[in-house]
């Protein structure tokens, strides 16, 4: 698997009346991007973005994913959660 991230392109979202930066990239399989604060128009550039990432970039993925390390986003996050949470 791939042990460094992938960044795919830069992200603004809007929060409480302020822009932020961040990123949209790619990990192990994954891609992760903020939720909270993008725009439809942001929205569908970011999954514009990915469409051509894993067009271009499918024979890595598919690896990643095979991989007997690979984790989803949802067992990651599972992981981090303590148990009386979930």
């Amino acid at each position: 698997m791939n042990e460094t991230d992938i960044t795919i392109m830069p992200v603004i979202t809007i929060r409480n009346g302020k822009k932020t930066k961040s990123r949209l990239y790619y990990y192990q399989g994954n891609f992760f991007y903020p939720l909270e604060g993008l725009s439809r128009d942001w929205l569908q550039r970011v999954r514009f973005k990915i469409k051509q990432f894993k067009a271009a970039n499918s024979a890595m993925i598919t690896a990643d994913r095979q991989h007997p390390d690979y984790k989803s986003v949802l067992q990651l996050f599972n992981e981090q959660m303590p148990e009386s949470v979930v």
